[in-house]
């Protein structure tokens, strides 16, 4: 079940991201690229660059948008593919 508030349920998505993210001993820093997919895109852009700013920083990742006609679920607005890339620290 999704919000019917657009922007809660973008931020939803992004907090799963991060959850998963945090499973995988990463955060929103380790991602280097994102591909989001989006019903109404140009009503959405406003609200998704502010909800985006509370989770990415720079350096920030590549980012591909793209309005699409529809996803599944039917009431889904937003729909975010991520690559992170965990790095090693140096002795």
């Amino acid at each position: 079940m999704f919000p019917e508030d657009h922007e809660a349920q973008i931020r939803g998505t992004f907090v799963n991201i991060a959850l998963t993210l945090a499973e995988a001993g990463a955060s929103w820093t380790d991602v280097v690229s994102l591909a989001t997919y989006h019903v109404g895109l140009r009503a959405q852009t406003a609200m998704l660059l502010k909800v985006a700013a509370d989770f990415l920083d720079v350096p920030y990742p590549a980012w591909t948008a793209v309005g699409v006609t529809e996803l599944w679920p039917p009431e889904a607005v937003i729909e975010i593919s991520c690559i992170a890339v965990l790095r090693q620290g140096t002795d």
